[in-house]
């Protein structure tokens, strides 16, 4: 890879059971039972029961700055209050930053820059609308301290990536100024009625932000 390439997964593997290592940037942890993740077919697949969580993190990674580009879809139609799929930008200790999708059962999207539990910011999409198998990319930002800088965009892969971040916005919480590690995050709501839902994310590029 490129030398200013911080973590990088192609996923062009078979694991059957967790996500094994990335291409750069060490080895996956995932949170609860390794079967709930998989690695085929050139994506990182977290299989979703409703009302809960998964969490693919590089625990061994750790920077300060980055631009972490991913793209994801899921294997069915969403129902009741849809999913939500993040990218973790800087992870210390048990909070974060990250950027979330938040993808309705009626299609609509929504952008949230998130600070642990806590929303930062919430920003409608317009005239993008997700189906089940459309490959969207999400594309974070994170960098500088006290304040740090979290911005993201989102858009689909068959489209052109938007000029402008559509949210952007700092932040100071002390415990989140470290260097942190990266992941990737899939929530299914607990109103959902077609389960498991299959995340499925493909593409990941981390690099320092320009």
């Amino acid at each position: 890879p490129p030398a200013d390439i911080l973590a990088q997964d192609a996923f062009g593997r078979n694991v059957a059971s967790g996500w094994g290592s990335a291409d750069v940037g060490g080895a996956w942890t995932g949170a609860g039972s390794a079967s709930a993740y998989t690695v085929s077919s050139g994506s990182g697949q977290q299989i979703v029961p409703a009302g809960s969580t998964k969490t693919s993190s590089l625990s061994t990674f750790s920077a300060s700055a980055v631009d972490l580009l991913v793209g994801f879809t899921t294997d069915k139609a969403l129902t009741g209050g849809g999913d939500y799929i993040s990218a973790i930008g800087r992870d210390v200790g048990t909070t974060n930053y990250q950027a979330r999708v938040w993808l309705q059962a009626s299609g609509a999207v929504q952008l949230q820059l998130l600070q642990g539990g806590t929303a930062l910011q919430l920003v409608n999409i317009a005239g993008l609308s997700y189906t089940a198998g459309t490959v969207l990319q999400l594309r974070l930002q994170v960098f500088g301290t006290s304040p740090t800088t979290i911005r993201a965009k989102v858009w689909s892969s068959a489209g052109t990536e938007p000029s402008a971040w559509q949210a952007s916005t700092t932040d100071a919480t002390a415990a989140l100024q470290p260097s942190g590690s990266i992941g990737l995050r899939s929530y299914l709501s607990g109103t959902a009625t077609d389960v498991p839902v299959t995340t499925r994310f493909s593409g990941l590029v981390v690099s320092p932000p320009q």
